[in-house]
């Protein structure tokens, strides 16, 4: 019975979690909310599919025993949930462990950071090179005490 409480707690974290996401990440005709993209859909995404595996094998905890084959499926570990979404997608472990813990952000703060891939500058501006604000300041120096 005790194992009962826990797993339906456990899915009904998981399904609010799920719903939340579901909105984040499907589309919806009329919706003006602003969706991911690029990679962090692609992340957003496989969280959402990480937490449908969970969901699926709460369930058929819940339910006791498979109808077709009348044994009771055992629980598949976290671990191994996350690789069926990484392999799915053609990703390994890194990807696997990205996922469970993006996972439990979701469920505790709703949030998945945004990716910096692309994000940082290849070339430094020249205005903001010490050497050029100095040889700037030093011209426009020279050049007002010459007048």
């Amino acid at each position: 019975m005790l194992v009962d409480k826990s797993c339906s707690r456990r899915l009904s974290i998981l399904q609010a979690a799920f719903k939340s996401m579901s909105k984040k990440v499907l589309y919806r005709k009329g919706v003006k909310k602003q969706r991911p993209t690029g990679l962090w859909f692609k992340w957003h995404y496989q969280v959402f599919l990480f937490l449908k595996l969970q969901i699926k094998q709460e369930q058929r905890a819940l339910r006791g025993q498979d109808l077709f084959t009348g044994i009771i499926p055992p629980l598949q570990s976290r671990k191994l949930l996350a690789q069926q979404v990484a392999d799915g997608r053609g990703c390994g472990s890194r990807v696997r462990d990205r996922i469970m813990s993006y996972e439990v952000q979701w469920i505790k703060k709703q949030f998945i950071p945004t990716p910096g891939q692309g994000r940082h500058r290849k070339v430094l501006s020249l205005l903001e090179d010490p050497d050029t604000i100095l040889a700037v300041l030093q011209y426009i120096l020279h050049v007002r005490d010459s007048k």
